[in-house]
């Protein structure tokens, strides 16, 4: 097995002064937040939802504009083809949007700063709908609670000078590619309440925090605010580094190195920002829960020890670290490879989804059912470029087919070599470990108002049979 040999392609300054942060507010981010939370996004901030749909500022209207802003096409993808496809190799348009809006001093500079972004109609339409959302937004949420994100601003910059120094640290230990003079934006946009779910996304070097407006201390949020830094710092790692990391995992013999990986990404960002930076700032280790997800909170655990002894010795991620991450993953989760939840943490998703409308709500049925992380899309099932996805993807492969199934059922069946028959007339489930080690998993729906069905049956069989290929659901 080759061993990485990035670790002397790097070095970096450990400067405390290594990054800027702005720490601000910004209600554009705030609106759009808003909406994509309204229409059902999976990935949207439960307390955030319930307190929107709990207002009296919402109604049949304000919905309306929920669904329209559902049609919209924001998640195509830019491709990039020099680093590994098992990475981040892509940004999705949302996530231009998201970096537009943080720099935008109100909807019209944000229209101006993504003309030629998406298509002109689309565009338009994104707006008007900012423009008819932003009073309701104001009324509900922006006018009572922005004002209250000011002491969460002022924790942020009391601890800003400890951020940076352990910034600088972090980035030697990922290999990130970042350069010292590299700035970073913090938008805070505001959740009603002392306590519930909030979520925290990276998007380039814009972060955006949902922030609990009726806590008495921003310790925790500032841990959860270097999490998302880490996200940052392992997605902005060379071609080289990432191709290295890659190949370490791919060419290691255990059968755990496949989800060790997929959960690699999440798993360090909460051992580096919830655990080690955490303990960096304020003096000792946050005890209990750090992350939601059961399975990123434990492998971030047990990551812990490994991420502080290396970042303490000035050490950066090695082909040791990789093999000993492989270790603790199976160490936490001993009969993970067979767990639906588990696998289902990365996806090649093949679909018949035939427009915006479908993708989106096949995006929300699996949402309901399991936390994906990161996926490719591919439609329809039979395209060539679909076909070729499957064939060399290395992660779970997951194929919903709700039109199209009899020619769909064939060259499956026929590619996996697949003895169990089923009739496409029949509601149906294959799930199996195929002879690359990767869990592949067929459902063949009369209707995309079927898939539910099937993904709930997947949620609580909760573990695949490896006596058992075929269900019925």
């Amino acid at each position: 097995m080759r061993t990485l040999s990035f670790l002397l392609l790097f070095s970096f300054s450990l400067s405390a002064h290594a990054v800027r942060f702005n720490v601000t507010t910004n209600k554009v981010v705030a609106n759009l937040i808003f909406l994509r939370t309204l229409s059902g996004n999976p990935h949207a901030s439960k307390t955030l939802s319930d307190s929107i749909l709990a207002s009296p500022f919402h109604t049949p209207d304000l919905q309306k504009l929920a669904g329209d802003f559902s049609t919209l096409d924001l998640y195509q993808t830019i491709r990039y083809p020099q680093l590994p496809i098992e990475r981040h190799s892509f940004r999705e348009v949302w996530d231009i949007i998201m970096i537009a809006a943080a720099q935008s001093a109100g909807i019209e500079d944000f229209d101006q700063r993504i003309q030629g972004l998406i298509p002109v109609e689309e565009r338009q339409a994104l707006i008007a709908l900012l423009r008819q959302s932003s009073p309701v937004y104001d009324r509900m949420f922006g006018q009572r609670l922005f004002p209250k994100l000011e002491k969460a601003i002022q924790a942020y910059r009391q601890q800003k000078p400890k951020i940076e120094e352990a910034f600088a640290k972090l980035r030697s230990f990922y290999h990130s590619a970042y350069t010292p003079d590299q700035q970073f934006q913090v938008v805070l946009y505001p959740i009603p309440g002392e306590r519930g779910h909030t979520t925290a996304t990276p998007h380039g070097n814009v972060l955006v925090i949902g922030t609990l407006t009726g806590l008495e201390n921003y310790d925790r949020n500032i841990g959860v605010a270097v999490h998302e830094l880490c996200h940052i710092l392992y997605d902005g790692q060379g071609a080289a580094v990432q191709h290295a990391l890659n190949r370490r995992f791919e060419e290691s013999p255990s059968p755990y190195a496949r989800l060790a990986y997929s959960f690699f990404d999440e798993g360090m960002a909460t051992a580096c920002g919830n655990g080690w930076a955490y303990k960096q700032l304020n003096g000792k280790e946050e005890k209990g829960t750090w992350y939601a997800n059961p399975y990123i909170d434990g492998f971030g655990h047990h990551l812990f020890p490994l991420v502080e002894t290396y970042i303490n010795n000035g050490k950066s991620i090695d082909s040791a670290f990789v093999d000993s991450a492989i270790a603790l993953f199976k160490d936490a989760f001993p009969a993970s490879i067979y767990d639906y939840s588990l696998s289902f943490n990365t996806l090649t998703l093949a679909s018949e989804a035939k427009n915006q409308e479908e993708r989106q709500r096949l995006r929300n049925m699996l949402g309901k059912y399991f936390t994906v992380y990161s996926f490719y899309a591919y439609t329809p099932v039979m395209d060539a470029a679909t076909q070729e996805a499957i064939a060399r993807a290395n992660r779970t492969t997951l194929v919903v087919s709700f039109d199209r199934q009899a020619e769909n059922l064939e060259h499956f069946m026929e590619t996996f070599s697949i003895a169990d028959t089923a009739s496409h007339e029949v509601n149906h489930v294959y799930s199996f470990i195929d002879k690359q080690g990767r869990m592949i998993v067929y459902i063949n729906a009369q209707s995309l108002e079927d898939v539910p069905r099937a993904f709930q049956f997947l949620e609580e069989q909760g573990a695949l049979d490896p006596t058992r290929v075929l269900h019925y659901y």
